[in-house]
């Protein structure tokens, strides 16, 4: 009786830390992929949608940055673009569907910074897209991906 008490106790710890040991906060993922660390910021939301055989799936998170020097640094750390490309106009109407889906709803944007990448060979994955969009009037990061 003991045996299989410990033997389900072991399984539990096992299993959970499987689980806590990939779970990220979220302003610690998108610092992940920004390459330095967002001072001062809250979530709004956090959409994720992950699952299957190899994780596939989409997520969308949106925080409120109140860090004064991050549009300074975030300016320098990728090719942004100020307007809206035809391509980001269509992954807008993806995530703004995924957004409605939960319940939430995504602003316009007016004053931002566009970022997108496609990436076939990125975490193995056969297809990754990655869109992030500063918006500069709510201070808000609207962080997009979706790997198939």
């Amino acid at each position: 009786m003991i045996v299989v008490l410990l033997m389900f106790i072991i399984a539990v710890l096992i299993s959970s830390f499987c689980y806590t040991g990939s779970n990220i906060d979220s302003v610690g993922y998108i610092n992940k992929t920004l390459g330095f660390e967002i001072q001062n910021a809250y979530v709004i939301c956090d959409y994720d949608a992950h699952g299957g055989f190899r994780g596939e799936g989409d997520r969308y998170i949106r925080i409120k940055v109140e860090d004064n020097d991050f549009e300074k640094r975030i300016k320098d750390s990728f090719d942004w673009c100020s307007e809206k490309t035809l391509d980001i106009k269509i992954v807008l109407q993806d995530i703004e569907e995924m957004v409605k889906k939960e319940g939430g709803e995504l602003p316009e944007f007016k004053n931002a910074y566009y970022y997108m990448k496609e990436d076939t060979e990125l975490k193995g994955y056969p297809h990754y897209l990655l869109v992030i969009i500063y918006d500069r009037d709510a201070k808000e990061l609207h962080y997009y991906e979706l790997d198939i």
